[in-house]
């Protein structure tokens, strides 16, 4: 059997408290998901009490506004300076980083067949699949694959060679496979990661669209505060030359 510190599953670091604080952070999602919507509804019939005639005159309709919670201060003419945009770029490059890393974390759960888990070597940190015959790399089209009766019939020093990975996962997936009874861990380890599998694509799919509102909305912003800018100088300017 492979000792227990040499792998390390995909969602094993998760301890229950993390759990826990993860089930109650998707609580929290959902329920300001849920009011997100139904406010939304609700403000999307509805017309801009102030400034919908500035809007309309300056091509902005209204709905986006709404829908990504955009507010522009029309008390006096509009103006993003330097250090507004700089913050304004930095907020949104937050935001699109945050929305990556979860999408990556989102396809590599999403990539992992039924009744396999995703483990990897500690000590050369490589990732792989593996189920009770097979493993293989972790990707959607696994670049090399190893099977229980290749580990048989196959020096583990070949199959490291012919499948470029290093000696020691060589070693510790052979080592897997070949348990006699099937290696605990393993066991383990597929029927956690089946079991929290669609709670954390579900939770990441959550963040990755609060991630994309956020962005959009950043950048709205920008564009139609800028937009609103330009309408009312160039109103400013007819009021000037006609009076």
């Amino acid at each position: 059997m492979v000792e227990t510190h040499a792998v390390s599953g995909l969602l094993d670091n998760l301890s229950m408290k993390d759990m826990i604080v993860s089930l109650a952070g998707l609580a929290a999602i959902l329920t300001a998901l849920g009011k997100f919507i139904s406010t939304t509804i609700n403000k999307l019939n509805l017309p801009i009490k102030y400034h919908q005639e500035t809007y309309r005159k300056a091509g902005i309709k209204t709905w986006p506004l709404k829908l990504f919670s955009i507010s522009i201060n029309l008390k006096k003419v509009p103006k993003l300076n330097r250090i507004d945009l700089f913050f304004i770029y930095l907020m949104m490059a937050i935001f699109i980083s945050a929305a990556v890393t979860f999408t990556y974390l989102d396809w590599k759960i999403a990539i992992v067949p039924k009744n396999w888990t995703a483990l990897t070597l500690k000590s050369t940190k490589e990732k792989f699949l593996i189920t009770y015959d097979k493993a293989s790399a972790h990707a959607l089209k696994p670049s090399w694959s190893i099977s229980s009766q290749q580990c048989n019939s196959t020096s583990h020093t070949a199959l490291a060679n012919n499948n470029k990975i290093s000696n020691e996962l060589a070693n510790v997936i052979c080592e897997i496979l070949n348990a006699t009874p099937p290696d605990k861990k393993l066991k383990q380890s597929i029927v956690e990661f089946k079991k929290y599998r669609t709670f954390y694509i579900t939770l990441l799919s959550l963040l990755i669209l609060l991630m994309a509102w956020l962005s959009i909305g950043v950048r709205l912003n920008i564009k139609y505060t800028k937009k609103l800018r330009e309408h009312i100088l160039k109103e400013q300017e007819m009021v000037e030359r006609y009076t």
